[in-house]
């Protein structure tokens, strides 16, 4: 894992479709509030079905690959962006919600996250996940991960 570089993506049918390509946040994770990923990258978030009041994200990592990962930082954070729509100009992506937890080499760590707020059906969400430790060995990491939407 690469400090302050989120990994966002999915797994449909459990194969590794975008989680292995970081993205800088340009600062700390807990600190920065905006930064950009490019317009092809839009398909790593979920497009709302429905006026919502809450997102909720359970998970669970497992960091494996150099050993030595001891009480490095996990983190886990919720953006919002507007979709393209005929453009191919970078995407701001904006923090809403992050938590900071640790985790230990060969170890699950879970770190679930809850976001209170109304956002509108279109609008799109992205989930990632990262480490602000400088140096972590951690390598790749094994997980899980459910979103659980709340209708307004």
């Amino acid at each position: 894992m690469i400090q302050n570089s989120l990994y966002f993506g999915g797994n449909l049918g459990h194969q590794n479709s975008n989680w292995n390509d970081p993205q800088a946040v340009g600062g700390a994770i807990s600190s920065t509030a905006n930064f950009d990923i490019a317009e092809d990258d839009m398909n790593w978030g979920y497009i709302l079905p429905f006026d919502i009041s809450g997102v909720e994200v359970q998970c669970s990592l497992r960091p494996a690959g150099g050993g030595g990962v001891t009480g490095d930082d996990f983190s886990l954070a919720i953006y919002t962006a507007n979709r393209s729509n005929d453009s191919n100009t970078n995407i701001t992506l904006t923090k809403v919600a992050h938590q900071s937890d640790t985790f230990n080499n060969a170890n699950y760590a879970t770190n679930d996250l809850t976001y209170t707020g109304n956002l509108d059906k279109g609008s799109m969400i992205f989930v990632g996940v990262g480490s602000e430790t400088s140096g972590t060995p951690a390598k790749n990491a094994r997980g899980l991960m459910n979103i659980i939407i709340v209708a307004r």
